[in-house]
């Protein structure tokens, strides 16, 4: 996609959640109709980045000597 999020002004309260704060609300603009919500929230954090991916296997590896099990929920997308 070549559109950028862009700050809009929020309408407080909002009715979906009338005790958050939308002072940082984005949104973008995106010309898919056949896109669903399912589709759009998985393109959006459906995998991590490979730094995070890295941490992860790290952070498996320290715990793994305690006698942790290690979390594959998060390193499955790698």
């Amino acid at each position: 996609m070549t559109e950028k999020p862009v700050a809009v002004k929020p309408h407080l309260p909002n009715p979906a959640l009338p005790g958050a704060n939308w002072a940082d609300c984005y949104e973008i603009r995106v010309h898919a109709p056949e896109l669903t919500v399912t589709e759009a929230a998985r393109m959006a954090v459906g995998r991590f980045p490979f730094w995070v991916r890295l941490l992860i296997r790290v952070r498996n590896a320290v715990t793994n000597l305690a006698g942790l099990k290690p979390s594959t929920y998060h390193t499955a997308s790698a």
